[in-house]
């Protein structure tokens, strides 16, 4: 479950099988799963129960699984360079770009997000009124400055 949130949730899909020799003992099984991912807090209206078939290979297994999204850090220094002279069929380079994908890799926290678009929270009616109210009556709709927020630069470096 902490790799499930981790991933950011999303739909858990539960598999049974639809063959296997004690298919009503699969099922309740699988029954079961759905009941303690609920308890565990996968919302029930995340949870998928699908059937497949080869329960009869051998012993019934019910499977759990949800999709996640990763950042690949490519390993660019064990990628061998290309040959840069040879222009003919103007290939780019394995190379150009390849720390800059690195670095953009390993900065994002939370790779979904660049899968699609990111969930927002419900947007805060009365905060919006009171700044609206604020531009439309000319006052400043900043916050008020903080102390450590300065921007003075300190005079020992000259």
């Amino acid at each position: 479950m902490a790799r499930w949130r981790d991933a950011g949730g999303g739909l858990v899909t539960v598999q049974a099988p639809n063959d296997a020799a004690d298919a009503t003992g699969a099922h309740a099984f699988a029954d079961a799963a759905v009941s303690t991912l609920g308890v565990l807090g996968v919302p029930y209206e995340q949870i998928r129960v699908i059937g497949y078939a080869g329960g009869r290979q051998g012993r019934p297994v019910v499977l759990a699984s949800f999709n996640t999204v990763s950042a690949d850090v490519p390993n660019c220094g064990a990628i061998p360079w290309d040959n840069l002279t040879a222009t003919r069929n103007n290939n780019v380079s394995n190379h150009f770009g390849c720390e800059v994908t690195a670095n953009l890799a390993a900065q994002i926290a939370y790779p979904a997000d660049i899968a699609g678009q990111v969930q927002t929270g419900p947007s805060d009616a009365a905060r919006r009124a009171v700044v609206l109210g604020k531009y439309r009556a000319g006052a400043i709709t900043a916050s008020e400055k903080d102390e450590q927020a300065s921007g003075s630069v300190s005079q020992k470096v000259k």
